[in-house]
């Protein structure tokens, strides 16, 4: 049991850190855009 547990913190963990990574990406690619439309 105790290793089906570690199991998926780490598989959550993995997830958060990518959740977070793919939110950051979209900022900055919105922020590009955002400065692209504002220069046209």
């Amino acid at each position: 049991m105790e290793g089906k547990v570690s199991a998926m913190n780490t598989i959550l963990d993995q997830f958060d850190k990518e959740k977070k990574f793919w939110i950051w990406t979209e900022e900055i690619v919105k922020e590009k855009w955002q400065l692209k439309l504002e220069n046209i």
